[in-house]
């Protein structure tokens, strides 16, 4: 699978390939040392330590509750008489010094004006589902005070026969999202792309990959500013539909490469499917490039893509074509990379390999009547930790990290 992905092109590209694999190699044979020694081979008093760290900082941040940001200031507060109160302002001083990102979740909205239908088993309802990203955007609206971010993690509508149709019930979504007060955030799906690749990057003035340092808006309490805050965090959004049958162009090489993968592999490979993806060697290359500049920064990364990447994270049949090669290429980073968000698998899922945990989010479009829906809310703090919470169908995860990179 790794030499299907790497196509015969220019000397440029070669290049690229020659100097992906050097990098590969280099990593491999000279890893850094975290990446040598896992959690075993810690001394009992730097385990004890790493464990009292987390236990600290994790009830600091429980005692805010989810609308309040630390304080900055807190520090400088004259500690009060007696020994409880002084440990309690110096975590508090602790907890203040590393910025907090809280990121809203939500994917496969897949909107459509059509009838419900079954798909595996599941019944899809499609015009419910504006109304159930509604209710989404008012919950994240109601913690706009702290909240910095929504990440949708593709599949905005279902799609139309017509493009026509397709485009509208975009709009109608779009219209949705529009309230947010927040930055939206955009991760293409395949049923996204119906509306055409091209008209839809324009529409949602995105691209289909990207990188971006993760700063926290601090807009609210006493310390408020307009001025982001850095994180030691970075995002990284993923096209996981660059080797696909979505192309405009039915003679792109990224499609017949498609093609003739799905001729070879349909009877081999579950996820062989026209509705899944790969990731091609020109963005294989510059996701290296992105993960290598942030262990020099010592950055943690989260990636985002709506295809899963890791088996039990998604039902085999709807993995990424080249999840070995991605999988292979996160290994040799996962001093940096930490988390690995999806959609498209509607029933969710969560795997954690090689200390990456992977979340695939619920599918909206999937919740019935009432109080049914499915989003989260992800909180990072940090080197230390990350907290998943889930509303409706998403369950609520503690995600533990080292404490550096």
């Amino acid at each position: 699978m790794l030499k299907f992905f790497r196509q015969d092109g220019s000397n440029e590209d070669k290049d690229d390939t020659k100097k992906r694999a050097s990098v590969l190699e280099r990593d491999v044979s000279s890893p850094p040392e975290r990446q040598e020694h896992g959690t075993d081979d810690l001394s009992e008093s730097a385990q004890r330590s790493r464990v009292l760290f987390g236990l600290i900082v994790g009830s600091m941040v429980a005692l805010w509750g989810r609308r309040h940001r630390p304080n900055p200031n807190m520090e400088k507060r004259p500690a009060s008489n007696g020994s409880g109160r002084e440990r309690q302002s110096r975590c508090s001083a602790l907890v203040s010094a590393a910025p907090v990102i809280r990121m809203g979740l939500v994917a496969d909205v897949q909107y459509a004006d059509k009838d419900d239908k079954e798909v595996s088993g599941s019944t899809r309802h499609y015009r419910n589902a504006i109304h159930k990203l509604a209710r989404i955007v008012e919950a994240f609206d109601s913690e706009a005070g702290s909240l910095d971010l929504v990440l949708q993690l593709g599949d905005l509508v279902d799609g139309q026969e017509q493009l026509d149709g397709s485009r509208a019930d975009l709009e109608l979504v779009l219209g949705q999202f529009a309230r947010l007060p927040v930055p939206l955030y955009h991760v293409l799906g395949n049923h996204c792309l119906k509306c055409g690749r091209d008209w839809l990057l324009k529409r949602l003035r995105t691209r289909a990959f990207y990188d971006m340092p993760l700063r926290a808006r601090m807009s609210s309490g006493p310390s408020a500013t307009t001025t982001p805050s850095e994180t030691p965090w970075r995002l990284v959004v993923l096209d996981c539909l660059d080797i696909s049958l979505h192309w405009d162009d039915p003679e792109d090489p990224r499609r017949l490469q498609a093609k003739r993968y799905l001729k070879e592999h349909a009877s081999t490979a579950p996820n062989a499917v026209p509705y899944n993806g790969g990731i091609g060697e020109t963005q294989l290359v510059w996701l290296e490039n992105v993960l290598a500049e942030a262990r020099t920064r010592q950055e943690f990364v989260i990636v985002a893509g709506h295809v899963p990447i890791a088996p039990q994270s998604a039902a085999p049949s709807l993995l990424l074509w080249n999840y070995e090669e991605v999988m292979a290429l996160f290994r040799v980073y996962r001093d940096v990379v930490k988390l690995v968000l999806a959609g498209h698998e509607h029933d969710g899922g969560y795997a954690q390999v090689d200390g990456i945990h992977y979340i695939t989010l619920h599918g909206v479009v999937n919740c019935t009547d009432g109080d049914d829906n499915a989003y989260a809310i992800l909180e990072l703090v940090g080197h230390s930790f990350a907290r998943l919470h889930g509303f409706g169908r998403v369950e609520s995860r503690l995600l533990l990290f080292d404490a550096s990179p």
